[in-house]
């Protein structure tokens, strides 16, 4: 085991190729830093003299490494890494390769815990993708049209989730009500930060229209139309746009802008219409969600940057300017702690609301029906076998913040039609300043019947054996989002259905058009594996009878015994086995049980005997109960079968002093 936390696809070794500064790959943290290493196979040998590397600087992840190796079918050549964050050139043994690896050699304070991470590896002449082949398994002997539907999946996941306010009632909103609150430990980015990309193939060409939807980019710049005091920042925690730049001129103590880890100068810019006379601000501190109060800020306005201090009450004097911008650039804080129900990070900078004397007029609360928009040419691109359609996006703050995917449209003369031939095709999507593409369609053009849809009424549910009732109507799909399984089998009144797939991956069967009926969803090799499970039941219960029946046996008085082997070997064998497969508590286990054996002769058997029933009689109520193999994994009948195990090497083992029987017949100790 080298990992305790739950896999994360948003740290992939791909996030370290994929051009996105904000993901980054991981290594196992269980595993140790020194010698955690990402190769780069590429395509066809190139000359490769330098590459651009950065690597993840979070002690949330592990230590910073401070020494590393480049390896290419050249060589290999060690560098120390560069003191300031980002991206940094390093050179490599010239000439041609076709791999490039990374080797961590060494981390701060000579560090063996934690992991590493890389957050980009840029290869100069090279551009890294990756393409997810959807399945083609249409029908045998299907010539129609059909529509494909791509989407991202709900991977990603916000650091920022709105809650009740104290004395707000339950059904408070984002809007009213509530207060933001954050842990950057919950956030993901995803496997697909940077949009979708899939490969398909059509059977028949034909006309297609192409319907899209994005959600906010991580980290982008989102533009509020008609706010009049534009708030854009350096970063913002995670990505999240719960708190982004504009919260803090949004009216609402409630939210918050909150930097992002690693931004060491924090920057909030503000632009207005008009120039004013300014003379001072005043930031409110961000108390929901938490976040470090400045106190050393720098103003900077065209011509002029002073370093000045934050005083008690959050505001900040300097010698009045008259501008229509202006710059707070945070350089000290006093550090709060974020979250202390364990985690313990320190929160960073954060501003609930930036407050101007002279701009007050202007500074007024932002409604959740704010347009958020990017128009033709600025939203997400999107390349279909190589052609490039300029995409706009609208939608409101509101639904930006719920997490509701925004439509987008396509622009041009042609507008979302188009035309595909037979064969094979790549749809591939670009993100923008603020969007990405979420969900992609393309569905045929020409008059196709509505999706058709039958109500479902489950009457039994069990993990091998299901019934419905579906309502009567045309054909159409019953879909159960599993992965799909050869195993399962469908019927109506005896008769199967025909199996099929939807999105590729889910279990699916043909519905024919009728009266209502009921569906039976039958597992089928489960009903073998019942029988095999009760035959071995059986064949243990007779194996006990047996061995529990008195017989009589006839031993030759002048006959001797031949012996057969040395016991202490195959006790010693037994015992390598289980520590090799279990480590230090099954050898535990073996000594207890000699002891044990020392205290009362006749206890082994009945510690084997009590094992072994307790583990059958647990694995086979879990499986009649429809549990499946999850008891007879667990913990109960794993231990059973230790201590039965354990107690049948130290039956073998000779205890000392007992007596041993040579191939000639004498005894020996």
């Amino acid at each position: 085991m080298d990992n305790l936390a739950a896999a994360d696809p948003s740290h992939l070794p791909f996030a370290a190729l994929d051009g996105e500064y904000a993901t980054a790959w991981h290594s196992a943290p269980l595993a140790g830093p020194v010698g955690q290493w990402l190769q780069v196979d590429l395509d066809t040998p190139r000359a490769v003299d330098t590459v651009s590397l950065a690597f993840v600087d979070d002690l949330g992840v592990g230590w910073p490494v401070t020494r590393f190796r480049i390896t290419t079918d050249r060589g290999s050549v060690e560098h120390e890494v560069a003191d300031t964050l980002g991206g940094h050139s390093y050179y490599t043994l010239p000439g041609s390769t076709s791999r490039v690896r990374v080797t961590v050699l060494a981390v701060a304070g000579e560090r063996r815990d934690g992991g590493v991470g890389i957050r980009e590896l840029t290869i100069p002449g090279t551009t890294a993708r990756r393409a997810l082949r959807t399945p083609n398994d249409l029908p045998t002997g299907f010539n129609g049209l059909v529509a494909w539907s791509f989407s991202r999946g709900p991977a990603d996941r916000p650091a920022c989730f709105p809650t009740p306010a104290p004395g707000a009632g339950s059904d408070a909103t984002p809007a009213a009500g509530s207060v933001v609150r954050c842990d950057r430990f919950l956030a993901r980015a995803g496997e697909e930060p940077l949009g979708i990309d899939r490969v398909f193939r059509s059977t028949t060409p034909g006309s297609y229209r192409l319907a899209l939807t994005a959600v906010p980019r991580p980290g982008g710049q989102l533009t509020l139309t008609g706010v009049p005091v534009a708030a854009t920042v350096s970063s913002y925690l995670t990505g999240d746009p719960a708190v982004a730049g504009y919260a803090a001129v949004d009216g609402d103590p409630g939210t918050a802008w909150l930097a992002d880890i690693g931004d060491l100068r924090p920057t909030l810019r503000l632009q207005w219409h008009g120039q004013r006379r300014i003379a001072e601000v005043r930031l409110r501190p961000a108390e929901v969600p938490v976040g470090s109060p400045p106190t050393q800020v720098e103003v900077r306005t065209p011509g002029r940057s002073q370093v000045l201090p934050v005083g008690a009450d959050g505001t900040v004097r300097f010698p009045a300017v008259r501008t229509d911008q202006i710059e707070i650039v945070v350089r000290e804080t006093a550090a709060r702690i974020a979250d202390r129900r364990g985690n313990g990070w320190t929160a960073t900078a954060g501003i609930a609301e930036v407050e101007i004397p002279a701009l007050k007029e202007l500074l007024r609360p932002v409604a959740g029906g704010t347009p958020v928009a990017e128009p033709c040419g600025t939203g997400p691109a999107v390349e279909l076998d190589g052609y490039r359609y300029q995409t706009a996006v609208s939608t409101t703050l509101a639904d930006l913040l719920a997490g509701r995917p925004a439509p987008v449209r396509i622009c041009g003369s042609t507008g979302a039609s188009v035309d595909l031939p037979a064969g094979g095709h790549q749809l591939a999507t670009v993100p923008s300043a603020g969007f990405v593409v979420q969900d992609a369609t393309l569905r045929p053009e020409a008059a196709v019947p509505a999706p058709r849809h039958r109500d479902v009424t489950v009457l039994d549910w069990n993990p091998t054996d299901r019934r419905v009732r579906v309502a009567p109507g045309g054909e159409a799909l019953l879909a159960v989002p599993e992965n799909a399984n050869a195993g399962w089998t469908a019927t109506v009144d005896g008769r199967p259905l025909t199996k099929t797939r939807v999105d590729g991956w889910q279990q699916a069967w043909v519905l024919p058009a009728g009266d209502a009926a009921e569906v039976r969803l039958v597992f089928a090799p489960d009903r073998t594996y019942r029988g095999a499970l009760a035959a071995g039941a059986f064949c243990a219960l007779a194996v006990l009878l047996l061995g529990v029946w008195p017989v009589r046996r006839r031993v030759e008085v002048d006959g001797t015994l031949p012996a057969e082997g040395p016991a202490w070997a195959i006790g010693i064998l037994l015992v390598v086995l289980l520590a090799a497969l279990g480590g230090v508590l099954p050898v535990a286990i073996v000594l207890a049980a000699m002891l044990l054996r020392q205290l009362a002769r006749r206890a082994l058997p009945v510690v084997v005997l009590g094992g072994l029933t307790v583990a059958t009689v647990t694995a086979v109520a879990g499986r009649l109960q429809d549990h499946g193999q999850e008891w007879a994994y667990g913990p109960w009948v794993q231990a059973a079968m230790l201590v039965a195990v354990g107690a049948v090497a130290a039956a073998v083992i000779p205890a000392p002093g007992t007596k041993l029987q040579d191939e000639d017949g004498t005894m020996t100790r």
